[in-house]
């Protein structure tokens, strides 16, 4: 569902400038970047709160950059983002704000939605997982299934179907030991 009045992205013109770079770059190879660029390595980096992304062996170029900030401003995000911040209604789709800025707050953060501070009421959703993941460890957690043999299942975890190596049990596991393998598991 749109929004009314919000051009889908696909039809603003710096998507359609974004799609014919895409066009331009999809079979450049990278030796030919780092020949053509060779600071690219160091260029095409960033560290932040202790994470370090390098970009650099991805067919990213200045042009590249300058057309994804150009579509971010043409789509108001930087807007977007502080609306998000402040509690506004942006969820076009359920017509609420998206609450997950307040999971992340510290509790000295005020994020008002409709006239009341829903910071505070966040805490508990803050600490389930690791009450969750505490009695998961210590085994004292149980979807309350039964296995075919009629015992209750054991917490081993499964093996991941992408590495086969064992994966963390979650509570989207199925509790046969099956497991449901995606963005969310």
């Amino acid at each position: 569902m749109m929004a009314a009045g919000v051009r889908p992205l696909t039809d603003r013109p710096t998507w359609r400038a974004l799609r014919r770079h895409y066009d331009e770059m999809r079979n450049v190879h990278l030796r030919t970047l780092f020949a053509d660029d060779p600071k690219r390595g160091e260029r095409y980096t960033a560290e932040a709160a202790g994470l370090y992304l390098d970009y650099a062996k991805h067919r990213v170029t200045d042009e590249t950059i300058r057309l994804l900030l150009a579509l971010a401003e043409e789509s108001g995000l930087r807007p977007r983002i502080e609306a998000m911040f402040c509690g506004e209604r942006i969820n076009v789709t359920e017509g609420r704000a998206v609450l997950h800025t307040a999971l992340r707050a510290p509790r000295s953060r005020s994020i008002v939605v409709d006239g009341e501070d829903v910071v505070p009421s966040t805490a508990s959703s803050r600490r389930a997982p690791y009450g969750r993941s505490t009695l998961s460890i210590s085994g004292g957690w149980s979807s309350g299934r039964r296995s075919r043999s009629g015992s209750s299942p054991s917490w081993r975890a499964p093996k991941s179907p992408r590495s086969g190596t064992t994966a963390p049990r979650t509570p989207s596991s199925d509790a046969t030991g099956g497991s449901v393998w995606g963005p969310e598991a």
